[in-house]
Protein backbone atom coordinates (compact mmCIF):
# COMPACT_ATOMS: atom_id res chain seq x y z
CA UNK A 1 0.00 0.00 0.00
CA UNK A 2 1.27 3.76 -0.88
CA UNK A 3 1.82 5.83 1.56
CA UNK A 4 -0.80 8.25 -0.29
CA UNK A 5 -3.56 5.84 -0.29
CA UNK A 6 -2.51 4.82 3.74
CA UNK A 7 -2.84 8.43 4.16
CA UNK A 8 -6.36 8.98 2.32
CA UNK A 9 -7.75 5.20 4.47
CA UNK A 10 -6.19 7.24 7.74
CA UNK A 11 -8.03 10.45 6.89
CA UNK A 12 -11.47 8.75 6.03
CA UNK A 13 -10.93 6.25 9.45
CA UNK A 14 -10.22 9.60 11.69
CA UNK A 15 -13.74 11.03 10.23
CA UNK A 16 -15.60 7.57 11.59
CA UNK A 17 -13.92 7.68 14.50
CA UNK A 18 -15.01 11.35 14.83
CA UNK A 19 -19.17 10.15 13.77
CA UNK A 20 -18.17 7.77 16.23
CA UNK A 21 -17.50 9.95 19.02
CA UNK A 22 -20.50 12.05 18.16
CA UNK A 23 -22.52 9.39 18.42
CA UNK A 24 -21.08 8.15 21.69
CA UNK A 25 -21.31 12.00 23.39
CA UNK A 26 -25.09 11.94 21.82
CA UNK A 27 -26.20 8.71 23.63
CA UNK A 28 -24.33 9.78 26.77
CA UNK A 29 -26.26 12.75 26.75
CA UNK A 30 -29.75 11.14 25.96
CA UNK A 31 -29.04 9.17 28.77
CA UNK A 32 -28.16 11.65 30.95
CA UNK A 33 -31.64 13.82 29.72
CA UNK A 34 -33.38 10.76 30.10
CA UNK A 35 -32.92 10.37 33.35
CA UNK A 36 -33.60 13.95 34.83
CA UNK A 37 -37.10 13.34 32.86
CA UNK A 38 -37.43 10.23 34.67
CA UNK A 39 -36.84 11.97 37.73
CA UNK A 40 -39.25 14.68 37.03
CA UNK A 41 -42.50 12.34 36.07
CA UNK A 42 -41.31 10.78 39.41
CA UNK A 43 -41.86 14.00 41.11
CA UNK A 44 -44.75 15.30 39.81
CA UNK A 45 -45.98 11.36 40.32
CA UNK A 46 -46.12 11.82 43.69
CA UNK A 47 -47.07 15.60 44.23
CA UNK A 48 -50.08 14.16 42.49
CA UNK A 49 -50.70 11.11 44.94
CA UNK A 50 -50.04 13.59 47.50
CA UNK A 51 -52.33 15.89 46.28
CA UNK A 52 -55.07 13.08 45.87
CA UNK A 53 -54.29 12.09 49.19
CA UNK A 54 -55.18 15.39 50.92
CA UNK A 55 -58.47 15.62 48.67
CA UNK A 56 -59.74 12.28 49.64
CA UNK A 57 -59.14 13.10 53.30
CA UNK A 58 -61.23 15.99 52.95
CA UNK A 59 -64.19 14.28 50.57
CA UNK A 60 -63.93 10.94 52.75
CA UNK A 61 -65.91 12.21 55.68
CA UNK A 62 -68.77 13.58 53.23
CA UNK A 63 -68.92 10.76 51.39
CA UNK A 64 -71.59 8.56 53.34
CA UNK A 65 -73.10 11.61 54.94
Amino acid sequence: MSIPSVVTEMATGGADVDRLYEDIVGAEYSIDRTSALRNDVDDIRAALEAQVAYLDSLIGPHRHA
